[in-house]
C-alpha cells in the first residue's frame, strides 16, 4: 500500500506548478549565501539505485523530484510568498565495461519552463561483493531559475553500498564546487555586470533503494551545509 501511496505522489505532482517562487525585492549582496545555498540543493545531481550490484539489469531510466526549500529565502529583502520549488528530472543510466556506470539526466521542462537543469555522473565500481561494493562517482549538472539565477555544480564523492535483500542502501561522502551567477535586476539595479558566486563544499548522503520486480523506489537525504530531500522511481531493465 505504502508502494502505490508514494507512486501516487510522484506523479500528482506533476500537475502542480514547479516554479511559483519569486524572489523578494530589496535583495543585496549579503543575501547571496542563503539563496546558493537552497538552489544549489535542487540542482545537484543525484543518483538512484546502482546499477552495478544488480546481476539482472543493465539500464535504468528514473523520474526523480527534488525539493526546493526557499523558506529562508522568502525572509530575506523585503519579503515574499513561501513557495516550494519543485524540479522534475528524467536520468538514464546504463552499465559499461570495467565496472562502470554512466548516467545523464535533465528536467522535464515540459511541465515548467521556469525552471532548468542537466547534467551526468560516472560511477566506478572498484570493490564488489555480493553483500555489496565500494565505489567512486564523479558527477557535474548546470541549472536555471527565471533566468536570473544561473548555477554549476561538479563534484565526487566515496560511496558504500549494502544489499539488504530486497533493500538498498548508499552512503557517501566527498565535495561539490558550486559557481552561481545572478542576474543584478535582482537587486533592483541593470548598471552593474552579473554578479558571481563560487565556493567549495563538502557533501554528504544517504540513500534508501526498495527493488520490487522491475521497479525501485529511492528516498535520498543530501547534506550541503543543510539537509535536502529527493525521491524517484526508475524502471530497469
Amino acid at each position: 500500500m505504502l508502494w502505490w501511496r508514494s507512486l501516487y505522489l510522484i506523479f500528482a505532482s506533476l500537475l502542480t506548478n514547479a516554479a511559483d517562487f519569486e524572489f523578494p525585492s530589496g535583495l543585496t549582496d549579503q543575501d547571496v549565501p542563503a539563496i546558493v545555498k537552497s538552489f544549489n540543493s535542487g540542482f545537484l545531481t543525484r543518483t538512484s539505485i546502482n546499477l552495478l550490484g544488480l546481476e539482472d539489469y543493465n539500464t535504468q531510466v528514473n523520474f526523480r523530484f527534488n525539493f526546493i526549500d526557499t523558506k529562508k529565502i522568502s525572509k530575506l529583502g523585503n519579503g515574499s510568498k513561501k513557495e516550494e520549488v519543485k524540479l522534475q528530472e528524467l536520468t538514464f543510466s546504463k552499465k559499461l565495461p570495467l565496472n562502470t556506470e554512466i548516467g545523464l539526466h535533465s528536467s522535464l521542462s515540459i511541465f515548467d519552463r521556469d525552471i532548468s537543469s542537466y547534467g551526468g555522473y560516472v560511477r566506478w565500481e572498484f570493490f564488489l561483493t555480493s553483500w555489496g561494493g565500494v565505489n567512486l562517482l564523479g558527477h557535474a549538472a548546470s541549472g536555471n531559475y527565471k533566468n536570473v539565477l544561473g548555477t554549476n555544480l561538479y563534484g565526487s564523492s566515496l560511496n558504500i553500498d549494502l544489499n539488504l535483500w530486497s533493500f538498498y542502501f548508499s552512503a557517501g561522502s566527498g565535495f561539490v564546487r558550486t559557481t552561481n551567477t545572478f542576474d543584478p535586476i535582482l537587486f533592483g539595479t541593470t548598471d552593474q555586470p552579473a554578479v558571481t558566486y563560487g565556493k567549495l563544499y563538502s557533501h554528504q548522503n544517504v540513500k534508501l533503494s526498495y527493488l520490487w520486480n522491475n521497479f525501485s523506489l529511492t528516498g535520498q537525504l543530501d547534506w550541503v551545509k543543510d539537509f535536502f530531500s529527493s525521491m524517484s522511481i526508475s524502471y530497469l531493465f
